[in-house]
């Protein structure tokens, strides 16, 4: 992974100016592998204003944003909900782990590569503006998609799935 970040943090360097390239890439050098990560979220900060790294870190595969579900000037608003890319980054760099995280973040990660995701105003992930998911544990409940055609509840510790119930694990094999 630090390969894959040096090698991208290279790449865009080259939009700054002599003097902050060279200062960057200097750092790069000296920094470990394990770091390199945490260094390029603090160096696109420092460059590029906040707006900017945020935008970067999305096209890095670093974050994944989901905005919510509307149409017209509003889309354009701060984004609802900004997850890790995958899973393996919330292992890497949070102390505590919040399971349900783990699971909304799997879950986008394998469904994000072929549809579009939004947040919806219930549920948890609302997909190509038409399905609703509730992702959660083994004893998630109708409550909260109660009503709403084309919903789902995405339950973990599951092995099979039964009426609108799907197991998470099944989502891995979408990438």
């Amino acid at each position: 992974m630090g390969v894959i970040c040096l090698s991208f943090a290279v790449t865009h360097l080259s939009v700054y100016p002599p003097q902050q390239r060279d200062t960057c890439a200097a750092v790069f050098r000296a920094v470990s592998a394990a770091r390199v990560l945490s260094f390029l979220l603090g160096c696109a900060i420092y460059l590029s204003g906040t707006f900017a790294a945020s935008h970067l870190y999305q096209h890095s595969a670093l974050i994944r944003k989901l905005y919510p579900e509307q149409s017209g000037i509003q889309s354009l608003a701060k984004p609802e909900k900004i997850l890790l890319e995958n899973t393996n980054l919330i292992y890497a760099l949070s102390p505590t782990i919040e399971r349900g995280t783990v699971r909304v973040t799997f879950f986008c990660n394998q469904m994000a590569l072929q549809h579009t995701l939004t947040m919806p105003n219930k549920g948890d992930v609302l997909v190509d503006e038409k399905y609703l998911f509730e992702v959660g544990g083994h004893t998630k409940g109708y409550k909260q998609i109660k009503g709403i055609t084309d919903s789902w509840i995405v339950a973990d510790d599951i092995e099979t799935g039964f009426g609108n119930n799907i197991p998470l694990w099944l989502f891995g094999m979408m990438y």
